[in-house]
C-alpha cells in the first residue's frame, strides 16, 4: 500500500524552527552589538599620561574626546584632562576647566576647544563659541584661527570666535600681545575692526553675582567702534531674546541695574542697527543655604549603652553617622546645585577642618562617615558654585559613649487591706485628723556614666611591600597591568583599609581606595591611576558587625609609574559626534 500522508505539515515546522532561529541570532547579534557600542562610548580610556588639569565644574552637556578617538565621552565634576583633549560644551551648558599652574577656563555654551602642548608652550586651540581665560603662573597661547594671543601670567581676557570667522577679545586683567600687538586692562581686540558695533566689556562671559539682599547690583558697561550715537541694551530671559526683560537706550557706554535672582542674556548695539548676538550671560544666585536635616543642631548621640552593647557586643567608639541635607527650592534656570561640600571640625570656626567631602546632589545629599570619636563636633554644607562663595547652613552635636539613665520604675502603694463595705463609709464619720505633712520632694542626683577608657589605637602595619621609593618601568607595566601591594598582619584586627593618592595632595583627595580582610591587595588595573608619583597607604582597624571599633595608625609607602609622556596630538579633524 502506498503512503499518502501529506509532508507540508513537516515542512513548515521546519521552516518555522530555522526562521525562530535565525531571528534569535539576529536579535543577538545586535544587542551585543548595541552594549559593546554603549560600553566604548562612555568608558573613559585608560590613560598612562599624567593629568593636566580637572574639570572642577559642569553643567548640563559637556563632552570630551581623547586625541586618539573619534568618539565623545561625558564629563562630569572631577574629570581629569590629558594633553590633546578637546572639549565641548553644548547649548545652555557650561564647563570650568582647572589647570594645575593655576590658569581657569570658562566655557561657556556651543564651545569647542583643544588643549595641547608645542615646544613647551601651553596652547589652547579656539574653535568656536565664549570663553573666560584667566592664566596662572605660567604663560598660555590662545590660538583662533590665524590669530595668535599670548597671555601673561596673571592676565585674565574674555573672548569670542563665531561661524563668520569674526575673533574678538576683551582684556580684563594684565597685559596680552595679539597678533603682535601688546594690549592692556580695558582694551579691545577684532579682526572686523572697521565694524560699527558695541564691543561689550563687563560682564564677563558666564559672569556671576551674589543677591545678597534679594537683589544684585550688576553694572554693564561696552565700549562704542566707529559710532558716537546712543546705544540699545537688551536683557532677556532666554538666549534668543524672545522674552526680553528690559529694553533701554543709553547715551553714555554704562548702564547699573538692580537684579532678582535668575539667568539672564544681554546684548548692545548702535541703536537704530539690527541687533547682534547676545554679548554675554549672567547669573544670579540667591544666598538660599541647605537646610541641614540630621543630626539635628545640639543633638547627643549616645552609643555603647546597655542596650547597644547587647546587640554589638562591644562599645562603639567611633560610630557611623549620617549626614543628610537638602537644598532650599531655587529657580528653575539656574539649576546649579550639582555638588555641595560637607566639613566636620572640633571648633566652630572651623580652624583646620577635620574632614571634607565634596558630595554630588542637586536637590541635597547625604554622606555616612565612621571617623569621629567621642567629644563635640560641628558639620557645615555649602553649595559649590564657581566664582561665589556661597553661605554655608552649620550645626553641632555631641557624641557621647554611654546611654542616659533609664527612668527608675513607678512605686505602686500597697497597704494590703480590703476596701471598706459602703454600709460602713456611711454609717461611720472618719476621725478629724491634721493633713498629713508632705516632705519636699528629693531630687536625686543626676547620675554621671563612668568614664569609658578607649582601647588603645592598633599598631601600625609593617613591611611593606612594593618598598619606599619603588618605580614601576615601562617594560613591567607591559607585561602585567596589575600591581601587588603586601603588608604584615596586625594583631587583633580583622580588616584593612587600602587607599591610594598622588604624592603632595592630601590623603582624603584618593585616587583609589578599598577594603580587605587580608594583608595584601592587587590593584587589577594601573590605568587608573596614570602617570606620576603616589603615595599607598594602610590602616589596620577592627570592626563588629560593620563598624568600626578600633582604628589603628596608618602605614604609607611612596612609588612612581615611569611611563613616557604621548607626543603633541595634531589632530585636526572633530571626528565623530555622538552624544548630544
Amino acid at each position: 500500500m502506498t503512503d499518502k500522508r501529506n509532508p507540508e505539515p513537516q515542512n513548515r515546522n521546519r521552516e518555522f524552527a530555522l526562521n525562530l532561529t535565525m531571528v534569535l541570532l539576529c536579535l543577538s547579534g545586535a544587542a551585543f552589538s548595541f552594549i559593546m557600542f554603549w560600553n566604548d562610548l562612555n568608558r573613559t580610556m585608560d590613560r598612562f599620561a599624567e593629568p593636566i588639569g580637572t574639570i572642577t565644574y559642569k553643567r548640563q552637556a559637556a563632552q570630551r574626546r581623547f586625541s586618539d578617538r573619534v568618539l565623545w565621552t561625558v564629563l562630569s565634576t572631577g574629570s581629569p584632562v590629558y594633553q590633546g583633549d578637546y572639549i565641548r560644551t553644548a547649548e545652555l551648558s557650561q564647563a570650568v576647566v582647572h589647570f594645575d599652574d593655576g590658569t581657569d577656563i570658562d566655557l561657556a555654551e556651543n564651545t569647542l576647544i583643544q588643549i595641547r602642548t608645542e615646544n613647551g608652550k601651553n596652547i589652547v586651540d579656539f574653535a568656536e563659541g565664549n570663553l573666560s581665560l584667566t592664566a596662572g603662573q605660567s604663560t598660555r597661547i590662545l590660538v583662533s584661527g590665524e590669530n595668535l594671543v599670548e597671555i601673561g601670567a596673571g592676565a585674565a581676557l574674555n573672548a569670542a570666535s563665531d561661524s563668520s570667522g569674526v575673533f574678538s577679545l576683551r582684556v580684563q586683567e594684565g597685559e596680552i600681545t595679539a597678533n603682535g600687538t601688546s594690549l592692556g586692562a580695558g582694551e579691545n581686540f577684532s579682526t572686523d575692526a572697521l565694524a560699527v558695533r558695541a564691543v561689550p566689556v563687563s560682564p564677563g562671559t558666564n559672569a556671576r553675582f551674589l543677591a545678597a539682599d534679594g537683589t544684585a547690583e550688576a553694572r554693564f558697561s561696552w565700549n562704542a567702534l566707529n559710532y558716537s550715537g546712543p546705544t540699545k541694551f537688551d536683557l532677556a530671559l532666554d538666549r534668543r531674546f524672545r522674552r526680553i526683560e528690559k529694553s533701554l537706550v543709553s547715551e553714555g557706554e554704562s548702564l547699573p541695574l538692580s537684579l532678582e535672582p535668575g539667568v539672564y542674556w544681554w546684548r548692545v548695539y548702535p541703536d537704530g542697527t539690527p541687533p547682534g548676538a547676545a554679548a554675554g550671560k549672567i547669573t544670579v544666585v540667591p544666598p538660599a543655604a541647605p537646610e541641614l536635616i540630621s543630626p539635628a543642631g545640639g543633638r547627643v548621640l549616645y552609643f555603647g549603652g546597655p542596650e547597644e552593647q547587647a546587640a554589638a557586643g562591644a562599645d562603639r567608639f567611633r560610630p557611623e553617622i549620617r549626614f543628610s541635607w537638602k537644598s532650599a527650592p531655587l529657580p528653575a534656570e539656574i539649576d546649579y546645585a550639582e555638588n555641595y561640600l560637607l566639613e566636620l571640625a572640633d571648633n566652630a570656626g572651623f580652624e583646620t577642618p577635620f574632614a571634607s567631602f565634596q558630595v554630588e546632589g542637586r536637590e541635597g545629599g547625604s554622606l555616612v562617615y565612621g571617623g569621629l570619636g567621642e567629644g563635640l563636633w560641628y558639620w557645615r554644607v555649602r553649595r559649590l558654585f564657581p566664582g561665589i562663595e556661597l553661605p554655608a547652613a552649620q550645626a553641632h552635636f555631641t557624641i557621647a559613649r554611654t546611654g542616659p539613665p533609664s527612668p527608675p520604675p513607678a512605686e505602686t502603694a500597697d497597704t494590703g487591706t480590703e476596701p471598706e463595705a459602703e454600709s460602713a463609709r456611711t454609717a461611720v464619720l472618719p476621725p478629724v485628723v491634721s493633713p498629713p505633712v508632705v516632705p519636699p520632694p528629693v531630687v536625686p542626683p543626676p547620675v554621671v556614666p563612668p568614664a569609658v577608657v578607649p582601647p588603645a589605637p592598633l599598631p601600625s602595619p609593617s613591611g611593606l611591600v612594593p618598598p619606599d621609593r619603588f618605580t614601576l618601568g615601562p617594560e613591567a607595566i607591559r607585561l602585567s597591568r596589575q600591581m601587588l601591594f603586601e603588608w604584615s598582619g596586625v594583631e587583633g584586627a580583622n580588616s584593612y583599609i587600602f587607599s591610594i593618592f598622588r604624592e603632595g595632595v592630601p590623603a582624603s583627595a584618593s585616587v583609589f581606595s578599598a577594603e580587605t580582610v587580608r594583608p595584601s591587595y592587587t590593584l587589577e588595573d594601573l590605568g587608573i591611576l596614570g602617570r606620576g608619583s603616589f603615595v599607598w597607604r594602610v590602616e589596620a582597624v577592627q570592626k563588629n558587625d560593620g563598624l568600626i571599633e578600633r582604628r589603628g595608625t596608618p602605614a604609607e609607602s611612596r612609588f612612581t609609574l615611569d611611563v613616557p609622556a604621548p607626543g603633541n596630538p595634531r589632530i585636526k579633524e572633530t571626528g565623530a559626534l555622538y552624544g548630544l
